[in-house]
Order: structure tokens, then sequence, then C-alpha cells
């Protein structure tokens, strides 16, 4: 029984990984901030990268700095910032596709249990692009 709660709550967590959130208001949606959730599986008491933020420009340039912010602390750990370069993971069949095997600067966000902890948690962070766009983002872990 207890195989099959842990089941459908894994279920329930992972079927709403990046779904675009509802709860925007018409400033938010007008000033370009996007709001989304993501699930990760996490191990407990490990430092893990959740999300690299980055931008570039079509000619694979810089536009400038990425800044990001905590909105909600995680109950059960830490979450901490790095400015990192990373590579480009843009779609394919998008102009930006070719700075993918380019470097770019971006935004490390990655999170650590409490050492020993295990079971949910969850913090919100907010990411601001040079261009004036930002996300909201929502992450949910399952910390094992």
């Amino acid at each position: 029984m207890r195989n099959f709660l842990t089941t459908i709550f894994v279920f329930a967590l992972l079927s709403s990984a990046a779904a675009k959130a509802d709860d925007w208001t018409h400033d938010e949606s007008v000033a370009g901030l996007q709001k989304f959730e993501f699930s990760r599986f996490v191990p407990s008491g490990v430092k893990r990268m959740l999300e690299f933020a980055y931008l570039s420009n079509p000619d694979c340039s810089i536009p400038g700095t990425i800044e990001a912010r905590k909105i909600q602390e995680p109950e059960h750990g830490t979450v901490e910032f790095a400015n990192v370069e990373g590579f480009a993971n843009y779609k394919p069949d998008t102009k930006f596709a070719k700075c993918n095997d380019k470097k770019v600067p971006g935004v490390a966000i990655n999170y650590k249990s409490s050492d020993g902890y295990v079971g949910p948690d969850n913090f919100s962070v907010i990411v601001m692009y040079p261009n004036g766009m930002a996300r909201e983002v929502r992450f949910k872990m399952i910390v094992r």
C-alpha cells in the first residue's frame, strides 16, 4: 500500500513538470513575466544544479548579465546561485542552435537538502534577463 501511495504521489508531482502556471496578473504578463513549475528528484545532502539560466543573441554574443533571486526558501535545504559558464541548449531548428557548441555565461541554480532529509521540498526563484524578460520558477523536489 505504501508503494502504491508513493507511486501516486510521484506521478502527481512529475505530471506537473514544466507546466505553465495560470496565476499571473495582467501587469506581469505585459511586463514579460513567465511562470513555470519543474519537478526534480535529488539525492539527500548532495548539492545539485537544477537549472542553468542563460541568454545569447542570434550571433551568439551575450546581451548582458542574468540576475536570479529567491522568492521562497526551501523548508528542508538551501538554494544558491553561481555565475558560471556552460553550454547553451537551444532547440536544433532555431536560429540560436549554432550557439549550442559555445560556452556562455549564465546562472546555475543549485539546491542541497539538509543532511539526512528525505521527502518533498520546494522553492521559488525569479530569473531576470537583460532583454527585460523574466521567469518565475517553482521547483518541486523529491529528496531521496
